[in-house]
């Protein structure tokens, strides 16, 4: 018998019954409207359709129309898709599970000319206006909405659908008195009758049996936004015209708050649901980032009309509702909750499929295209990072003899630096079962040896040889840059080197952000409570829209702390934007870190740093105790060169490779998993 009687236990929403009360949510796999990749897609979702697996799945496949893409080389929901998610769903409600489809229009958030809203307002983010969409055109957008529904539960045999009306999506942009300007009978007092109307046409195509949920904003986080009681009857509109379910988002804009990753404290939006739930009488969703197993189980037992919406936990362990089920928690392999959540695309913005560092096999091509294997041979890896720990697994996984080489003493590389950033903690827990994975299945693992080609052609003279010996910190020519004063963020980390109460850092990458929020950020994490204080969210109930009406505030570290960089203020925050970083940003800032923008750094000494305006070469002299180096990396490629040298044979991997393209943990880790097919390939 489980421990998780309430998790596990089946709930009926609407004429549905579900074998459990944890869903799947909505997943960008980055396989969307990629017709070469059709069986990894439907892949994904079977190996998580286990029998205690999610008692539903949401699938999100794309746009519903064009001026619905959130870019203009975006999927829509087509017929091509509704093929092949029927012989998915086919093998999901064979399995006990039901599947929605969500019906997804951008509205607002569209960046392209297309992009159509209530009320033709300018999206600051993507810099496109939206078009105001006359009173004669609604009823298409309307009926767009049912005929899809319809398509979706016939055609492509989805249990039903769900209706995203969160952020800034097509029906939120009605919905929400920030977005909708219009004094027709769309707007005002009636701005809600958008969304009702297209639950009504919907529910009047699709017929009572399947499922209907709608996904609102709960807390729009702006002065202006929807107050609770607004919600509450819209609840009860929505109710009436035949939703089964409310699932929730946070939050009118994307970056304002760091509403899902490594900053946010998890199951913190479980309370705020609670009180909705206490207010409707429909089935509601706990919206990720996911609580503990143990949190969620006490959830469930407060709201018995609950259900746990499960998204990146499932992506990072497949099999999380069978070791819950049989087994304990301290199986689970941890989604770490990465910045930039779960990776589809590279810096150099290029697409690729779904990357997790937790599970480098999220999404693993398996195309008859693809070459078989040889299961014989001998692999040596230089480099315990996520390339290496990941090309050493795959390795070890088709039966090869694998020897994995670090020169620390302990795997991880820079995986294992960024653990000592406070909040990213969880991922020692990561790198400890990756190496406990790894020595079960065979991987011989060298620590503290230092490789050098004499020790390889020594040792292993005929491995094949892969180098995953990662990157280092460029040093910039600068004047004094050789001063005692002067560290990189290794010897930060790796070294533990004290610095004083005045530093310097220079760069403006991820690097720089987290070395910044590990000088200014307390070893003790904040509460929940003292979390949402300092983003000045309050008690919707009592605070319109969850504003609490003051400054976000949190007490200062007595350390003066600066980041210099040469981009303009803007540039900056549209980078940090595309990395999705800007929360990290504005979180650093409010605990007292200053931005020196359009700046450059022109000497240096052991007391204070001069820097330059790049306008007009204005000189500022700061007193500073340290300087720290986080820019850009290159390359440690001493191996490479010698190797090279000696005319031995060797494959590159991960950001050795390409530190630019490859740089992260999950990116590496599927180079490496990609190398060792290409390279143990039969010819």
């Amino acid at each position: 018998m489980t421990k998780y009687s309430n998790l596990f236990s089946p709930i009926k929403i609407g004429s549905r019954t579900l074998k459990n009360r944890f869903l799947m949510g909505p997943v960008k796999t980055g396989l969307e409207g990629r017709d070469e990749f059709a069986n990894e897609w439907v892949n994904f979702y079977q190996s998580r359709c286990t029998d205690h697996g999610p008692g539903l799945f949401i699938i999100n496949h794309g746009a519903m129309s064009f001026s619905g893409r959130d870019q203009l080389d975006a999927p829509v929901t087509d017929n091509k898709f509704f093929n092949k998610a029927f012989r998915l769903n086919s093998f999901l409600r064979s399995r006990g599970s039901e599947v929605m489809l969500q019906l997804m229009h951008h509205g607002m958030d569209a960046a392209h000319f297309g992009a159509v809203s209530s009320s033709g307002l300018i999206n600051n983010d993507t810099l496109y206006k939206s078009h105001r969409i006359p009173n004669l055109f609604v009823e298409h957008f309307i009926k767009g909405y049912a005929l899809l529904a319809a398509q979706a539960v016939t055609q492509g045999g989805f249990s039903g659908v769900e209706i995203y009306g969160g952020k800034l999506s097509l029906p939120n942009t009605f919905t929400s008195p920030v977005l909708n300007k219009r004094t027709d009978q769309w707007g005002g007092e009636k701005r809600f009758k958008f969304a009702t109307e297209i639950v009504r046409r919907i529910r009047d195509y699709i017929g009572p049996t399947p499922l209907l949920s709608y996904r609102l904003t709960l807390m729009d986080l702006l002065p202006g936004g929807n107050r609770w009681d607004d919600l509450v009857d819209f609840a009860a509109a929505l109710a009436y015209e035949g939703v089964d379910m409310l699932s929730f988002d946070i939050g009118l804009l994307s970056d304002s708050i760091p509403l899902y990753n490594d900053l946010t404290p998890k199951g913190i939006w479980y309370p705020f649901i609670e009180n909705f739930s206490a207010e409707t009488e429909l089935p509601v969703v706990l919206l990720p980032p996911e609580a503990a197993p143990d949190e969620i189980e006490a959830s469930l037992g407060r709201d018995a009309k609950a259900v746990a919406e499960v998204a990146h936990e499932l992506i990072a362990d497949p099999q999380w509702g069978e070791k819950l089920y049989f087994k304990s928690d301290e199986e689970l392999i941890p989604c770490v909750g990465c910045a930039s959540n779960c990776i589809t695309s590279t810096l150099t913005r290029e697409h690729t499929p779904l990357c997790c560092i937790a599970n480098p096999y999220a999404v693993f091509p398996f195309t008859v295209s693809r070459k078989e294997l040889r299961t014989q041979g001998n692999c040596l890896i230089i480099g315990g990072g996520p390339a290496g720990m990941a090309a050493a697994e795959h390795a070890a996984r088709r039966g090869l003899n694998t020897v994995l080489v670090e020169e620390r003493p302990v795997l991880g590389g820079m995986l294992h630096l960024a653990s000592m950033i406070p909040g990213k903690e969880h991922l020692q827990d990561l790198i400890r079962l990756k190496e406990e994975h790894l020595l079960k299945l065979g991987v011989e693992i060298i620590k503290g040896v230092r490789a050098s080609g004499i020790w390889i052609r020594e040792n292993y003279p005929h491995y094949k040889v892969f180098l995953a010996t990662g990157t280092q910190p460029v040093i910039p020519d600068i004047p004094g840059i050789d001063s005692l004063n002067v560290l990189t963020f290794e010897d930060l980390l790796l070294r533990k080197a004290s610095v004083g109460h005045r530093v310097a850092i220079i760069g403006d990458s991820r690097i720089a952000l987290d070395i910044a929020r590990y000088l200014v950020t307390d070893d003790k994490p904040l509460t929940s409570e003292e979390w949402l204080r300092a983003w000045g969210i309050g008690d919707p109930r009592k605070h319109r829209a969850g504003c609490q009406g003051m400054i976000p505030f949190i007490d200062t570290l007595p350390r003066s702390t600066y980041i210099i960089t040469d981009k303009e203020l803007r540039q900056l925050k549209e980078s940090l934007r595309e990395a999705e970083k800007l929360t990290d940003m504005q979180w650093i800032r409010m605990n007292g870190v200053q931005t020196l923008s359009e700046s450059l750094i022109d000497t240096i000494d052991t007391v204070s740093v001069r820097v330059l305006s790049t306008k007009d070469s204005t000189p500022t002299i700061y007193r500073i105790d340290h300087i720290i180096i986080a820019d850009e990396l290159e390359p440690r490629d001493e191996l490479q060169k010698a190797l090279e040298e000696e005319g031995k044979e060797f494959t590159a991997i991960g950001s050795l490779k390409e530190p630019a393209k490859l740089f992260g943990g999950a990116l590496n880790a599927k180079s490496g998993i990609n190398a060792v097919e290409q390279v143990f390939s039969k010819k």
